[in-house]
């Protein structure tokens, strides 16, 4: 089965609104943080966005959304899977 190299770590933060608190704890580590994100269509998760950026907080090349990889106009994580693929990890949990 393949699955995500060891050089990632995957850490669920809770949305958009934590990843600036979160970034900002991990800073001091000198990561490469990139931010996996569902997709958002208001303006206040826009604003949030570019504040990030602007602030320098995490550079805009490493802001990314599930919908980037998906044929889908908004995506959450769970639209990264066939439907069969996804009921049957959410049965086996």
């Amino acid at each position: 089965m393949k699955g995500l190299s060891n050089k990632f770590t995957i850490v669920p933060t809770g949305g958009l609104d934590k990843v600036t608190s979160f970034i900002s704890l991990m800073k001091g580590n000198k990561l490469n943080v990139v931010c996996l994100l569902d997709s958002f269509n208001n303006n206040k998760g826009k604003q949030r966005l570019e504040n990030l950026i602007q602030s320098k907080i995490i550079k805009e090349k490493n802001m990314h959304f599930f919908d980037e990889f998906t044929e889908m106009e908004k995506a959450d994580i769970e639209d990264m899977f066939k439907k069969e693929e996804f009921l049957k990890i959410f049965n086996e949990t």
